[in-house]
């Protein structure tokens, strides 16, 4: 808009001014001329005020030019030229100092673009700075994730790896005890199978010895020599007291009861009397001290 309003000042100035020399010239009325002159100032004067030094640089210059044209015309018509004069003089101060504060705010201007520059370099630097951070930070806190990915992956992977383990572990003991009962029940199959089989002496022997434990108290040797007194051999008396599945202990303590029933003993002559019958001294002592003696 400024370019504008001063471009069609200029124009207008131009124009004015050949249009006064040639009304100067023809001696005809210079109102009009003046008037077109002075308006295309005032828009030229408005197309230049965005700066104060070119302001006052186009003031002076069109001043300059029109009074140059008013010297003419009064130089032609024989008027005197002082007034023109003095107005030439404020002219030529004032588009010096408008040329002057042009050329400083020029200066100024250039010797201001540096430290734009500079401040301009400082925040994209910032700027870049900013970026770098945001993209490291990021970075980081990709590898952060992913390294806590990794350690979550590696203690479950521990996890399954324990618990295969365990379970392997327990598989193992269940077959290691399986083979051990296995092994066990097929040493006992082997020594049932290794026992040699019952005689009818044998046979006989057991049952009298059970027999004889129903009715009464026995030791073990005085059972064999009971089923002995019956006929039997020494090997099947044996056999038929070692089979039994007496308790000695409790038949001591049987016996005991039994003498007591009868008659009275003293504890030593209890235990004696127990002896006597066959029993061994931890036996009769058992015997003696589960009576109560």
């Amino acid at each position: 808009m400024f370019l504008f309003w001063a471009a069609m000042g200029l124009l207008g100035i131009i124009v004015s001014v050949i249009i006064l020399i040639i009304f100067g010239i023809q001696r005809k009325p210079l109102k009009i001329p003046f008037i077109v002159l002075g308006a295309s100032f005032i828009a030229l004067i408005l197309g230049s005020s965005s700066s104060l030094g070119m302001f006052l640089g186009m003031i002076g210059l069109v001043g300059l030019i029109a009074t140059m044209v008013v010297l003419i015309v009064f130089g032609v018509r024989k008027m005197p030229l002082k007034i023109p004069f003095i107005v030439l003089g404020g002219c030529l101060c004032l588009f010096i100092t408008g040329v002057a504060i042009t050329g400083t705010s020029s200066a100024a201007a250039t010797s201001s673009t540096p430290t734009n520059k500079q401040g301009t370099s400082e925040k994209i630097t910032m700027e870049q700075a900013a970026a770098d951070k945001a993209v490291a930070d990021k970075a980081a806190a990709d590898k952060a994730t992913a390294d806590q990915a990794a350690a979550d992956k590696a203690a479950a992977d521990k996890a399954v790896a324990d618990k295969a383990a365990a379970d392997k572990a327990a598989a193992d003991k269940a077959a290691a005890d399986k083979a051990a009962a296995d092994q066990a029940a097929a040493d006992k199959a082997a020594a049932e199978a290794a026992k040699p089989k019952q005689t009818m002496g044998q046979k006989n022997a057991l049952a009298k010895a059970k027999a004889y434990l129903n009715y009464t108290a026995f030791s073990h040797d005085g059972l064999i020599g009971q089923l002995q007194y019956e006929g039997y051999s020494d090997e099947d008396a044996t056999y038929g007291a070692d089979n039994c599945g007496a308790d000695w202990n409790a038949q001591a303590a049987k016996k005991a009861k039994e003498y007591l029933a009868y008659t009275s003993f003293s504890r030593s002559g209890l235990i004696d009397q127990l002896i006597y019958e066959g029993f061994t001294s931890d036996q009769a002592e058992y015997g003696v001290t589960a009576v109560g003696y």
